[in-house]
């Protein structure tokens, strides 16, 4: 087995651990929703129940956070394999994972390609690209190749992880939220609501 093809086999392995890991830990999650939802008393509402729900939901976060952060970690993996496979592919004339890499740019990524290569966009799709690099007098391999040397892990978008992430941050908060106006009233969840609106347009605005 050469290196392109082990590199390819370990990508697929780690891409298929991620979906292992999911479809672990969002069951055991649903379940620990489950079971601390049935304990509370189905009449009435008491300190005992108020505690329970907030063990669960502690219980609930942290099997949230780990998975999160294992599937990041596994992620990173992944990612740190592309400039390997960047060479093979340009040593052999490949597509494939190249193609990938490309539509997978982050921002900063795509206006230094602008910037280096002198366009005044990025195409959208890679034939494009390949094509006005070539006119432009660049091999269109070391160009992304130098995105990465350049910007490692940040080189690529977050590829559908970060709507996972505000998910994920969302629910708990929610489910917080929900916990605390059965206790001390709907203020409570008014709080935590405005809390996450302001969290989010913080990061849109950049604070």
């Amino acid at each position: 087995m050469d290196e392109y093809e082990q590199a390819i086999k370990l990508k697929e392995l780690w891409t298929r651990s991620i979906m292992v890991w999911g479809q672990v830990f969002i069951p055991l999650g649903a379940a620990i929703v489950a079971f601390f939802a049935s304990q509370t008393a189905t009449e009435g509402f008491s300190d005992n129940d108020f505690w329970l729900l907030l063990i669960g939901w502690f219980l609930f976060t942290v099997c949230m956070v780990y998975w999160r952060l294992v599937v990041h970690h596994i992620d990173e993996q992944i990612a740190v394999l592309y400039p390997v496979i960047l060479k093979l592919e340009q040593k052999n004339n490949w597509q494939t994972h190249t193609r990938y890499f490309f539509n997978n740019l982050s921002v900063k990524s795509r206006r230094r390609i602008c910037h280096e290569v002198g366009l005044e966009s990025l195409p959208k799709i890679y034939d494009d690209f390949v094509d006005a690099a070539s006119e432009k007098g660049f091999d269109h391999y070391t160009i992304l190749f130098g995105c990465w040397r350049r910007y490692h892990l940040h080189a690529l978008s977050d590829r559908g992880h970060k709507i996972q992430y505000i998910t994920v941050f969302s629910i708990v908060v929610l489910f917080l939220g929900l916990i605390l106006s059965l206790s001390i009233g709907i203020w409570a969840l008014t709080v935590i609501l405005l809390f996450v609106f302001l969290y989010f347009w913080g990061k849109h605005c950049g604070w």
